[in-house]
């Protein structure tokens, strides 16, 4: 109930940040309605097979736990419904499926690791307020520049026809940022005490890059 609270609240924030003030709530809502709907009903199709399976072993974990299948279903999708409100703006903003935009954000988001980036993140323990808030502040950036990239993905790749060719070609003509992003990414996995400090440098780098 928690996790499910989170979510709603987030994605209230989210329409208030990014889109008009309107009198008509509903109206408002009705195109990320649909569009919340198609993404739970795709679940867990369009995910890269590591997130598959971490949403296998979370639905299974909740059954042990004694719900039933069905409503284990549906609590382990929300964890990947943080970002759907932007994905469907997105989509929108650049003229492709919802069903294109969540499949590339998760295929950029596997081919650099930006899962265990984000687990890295919420996993460094803030030892003040200022820190706690700079942590949050981080995973969020980290969601957005994921977006950012899949985005720009979709637009740089027009002329190509399927999505795992568009995905090649686009990692092909970025292989030199590409492969500076991950070099830094690699020093960052092999320090024993990550902190913030060098979380902001990888983040910053990841900016080059989108």
């Amino acid at each position: 109930m928690l996790a499910l609270i989170k979510l709603v609240r987030d994605a209230t924030r989210w329409l208030l940040r990014n889109r008009p003030a309107t009198e008509d709530l509903v109206v408002e809502i009705k195109p990320f309605a649909i569009g919340v709907k198609a993404m739970v009903a795709m679940l867990p199709a369009g995910l890269p097979k590591n997130l598959e399976k971490k949403f296998a072993a979370n639905k299974d974990a909740l059954v042990k736990a004694g719900l039933p299948k069905e409503l284990a279903d549906s609590v382990a999708k929300y964890s990947f419904l943080a970002p759907v409100f932007s994905l469907i703006d997105v989509s929108q903003s650049v003229s492709e499926s919802l069903e294109t935009m969540i499949s590339t954000y998760y295929l950029v988001g596997d081919a650099l690791r930006l899962d265990w980036l984000g687990e890295l993140i919420s996993g460094v323990a803030p030892t003040n307020s200022w820190e706690s808030r700079l942590r949050a502040s981080a995973i969020d950036d980290l969601a957005w520049r994921q977006r950012v990239l899949a985005k720009k993905l979709l637009e740089e790749t027009r002329s190509q026809k399927g999505l795992s060719k568009r995905v090649d070609a686009w990692f092909q003509s970025n292989a030199f940022a590409i492969s500076r992003t991950k070099s830094v990414f690699a020093r960052l996995r092999a320090e024993k005490t990550p902190d913030l400090a060098m979380i902001t440098v990888a983040l910053r780098e990841l900016k080059r890059l989108a």
